[in-house]
């Protein structure tokens, strides 16, 4: 029994570790867009998590989302709103024909064309293997 509990109690640290570290890397975006948002273009992959926050701060500047898949495709459905305001207002840019849909292998090659059209790649969040097997 006190082997389960202590691997549940682990379980539930891991949990609130990631947590914690989402949260900062929230605030981190937010604090890098306030300041940078004012002066340079930010340019994003449109995905869930810190590609939004930092598009959705930078609407008031300006913004571009680059995606792996077709220009009529929204991927996440979660950032439908997002992707239609930056769609009428900022620029949206895909490789991929329309009706091309999201797979995991895009995404690799989705960064490097961001890479490309910054001067400076800021990484906020990211698992060490996916930023390797993207640039390594």
């Amino acid at each position: 029994m006190k082997e389960i509990l202590r691997c549940w109690i682990e379980k539930v640290q891991e949990l609130l570790e990631v947590e914690m570290q989402v949260k900062k890397g929230v605030e981190m975006c937010r604090t890098l867009c306030r300041h940078l948002s004012n002066k340079y273009v930010v340019v994003s992959g449109l995905a869930k998590g810190i590609d939004s926050i930092a598009h959705q701060c930078s609407l008031n500047r300006g913004t571009i989302g680059v995606i792996g898949c077709g220009l009529d495709v929204i991927y996440p459905k979660q950032n439908e709103a997002l992707y239609k305001t930056m769609r009428k207002n900022h620029l949206i840019l895909s490789e991929y024909p329309k009706g091309v849909a999201p797979l995991a292998f895009h995404f690799p090659w989705r960064n490097r064309i961001l890479a490309a059209l910054s001067d400076v790649v800021i990484v906020v969040e990211a698992k060490k293997k996916k930023w390797f097997y993207a640039y390594g």
